[in-house]
């Protein structure tokens, strides 16, 4: 009866999140902003400052939070072209800011505050630009492009995640990471992955982007988002505790449900742009091969 109640918990507060998700990503702009903003900060952010304090790190927290925060606020704008500046301005921040510190820093208090200023700025940035992709030349919220591309990341995302954890309950044999993780398995990751191209590649053709993008995309965004899984198992790990705090009941703390989340949102971006739209990157390489 208890497992039983913890599944339907489970699955009760899952949908609840999802809905919440979804609703703040249909509405884009200051909506889905605000909703990035908030579930960072304070929660995820806590939730990292414990982990940190756990290993007698004291990361400074007036850089995570003041450089996390104009990322935000550059992505909301448009603005990206100018992360390089935000990033060199934040990390010579962080010795200028740690260097004057009543308290001496160490080389664990630096690493720390680059790693949250990244893992919880940074990267999740990508999920306000994703959105943002083509919002300017269209009014009409629900019919920008952002919309579609950032549901089709979180769709191959959620598959994945589902099926690599009942593939494993079901199928699991190989451990995948005994080190980091008991319960991942080989089995597992495949489950996941497969679904990942499955859903990728119909949801691809149901938002009308070729199909092939989004068969790359579900073996890219499955492989990172299982590498973004397995990298805060290892951060909790190194710190002695089992979950990263108790947000959502069935499922731990926000940063326990957004671990495959966090580095598919800045993938799924870059190909999106390079790939799919033929901007950035790519495109300036295609076109240095074709002068």
């Amino acid at each position: 009866m208890s497992n039983l109640l913890k599944i339907n918990t489970r699955i009760l507060s899952g949908l609840s999140v999802g809905a919440v998700v979804c609703g703040a990503a249909i509405l884009g702009g200051w909506a889905w902003f605000l909703f990035t903003a908030i579930a960072f900060y304070p929660m995820a952010y806590k939730e990292m400052l414990a982990l940190m304090a756990a290993k007698n790190i004291h990361p400074s927290k007036m850089t995570v939070c003041l450089f996390s925060a104009l990322l935000y606020l550059f992505a909301f704008f448009g603005l990206e072209r100018h992360f390089e500046i935000i990033v060199t301005v934040g990390i010579i921040f962080t010795f200028a800011w740690l260097l004057f510190r009543k308290n001496p820093a160490s080389i664990s208090d630096i690493g720390g505050t680059i790693l949250m200023f990244f893992y919880l700025g940074f990267l999740p940035a990508h999920f306000i630009l994703l959105r943002g992709l083509g919002a300017d030349h269209i009014p009409q919220f629900w019919l920008q492009p952002g919309l579609k591309y950032l549901f089709l990341i979180l769709l191959i995302v959620s598959a994945s995640d589902i099926f690599a954890y009942y593939g494993g309950k079901r199928f699991g044999k190989k451990l995948l990471s005994p080190k980091i993780s008991p319960k991942k398995t080989i089995e597992g990751a495949v489950a996941g992955t497969s679904m990942a191209i499955f859903v990728g590649t119909i949801a691809a053709y149901f938002f009308q982007i070729y199909w092939f993008h989004g068969a790359i995309l579900g073996i890219i965004i499955s492989l990172v988002a299982q590498m973004g899984d397995l990298s805060e198992s290892l951060l909790k790990r190194d710190a002695g505790l089992k979950d990263s705090g108790s947000f959502i009941p069935g499922h731990g703390g926000l940063l326990d449900r957004t671990d495959s989340y966090i580095f598919s949102g800045a993938v799924g971006y870059y190909y999106i742009v390079w790939f799919v739209l033929h901007q950035g990157l790519a495109h300036e390489v295609l076109g240095f091969f074709g002068r």
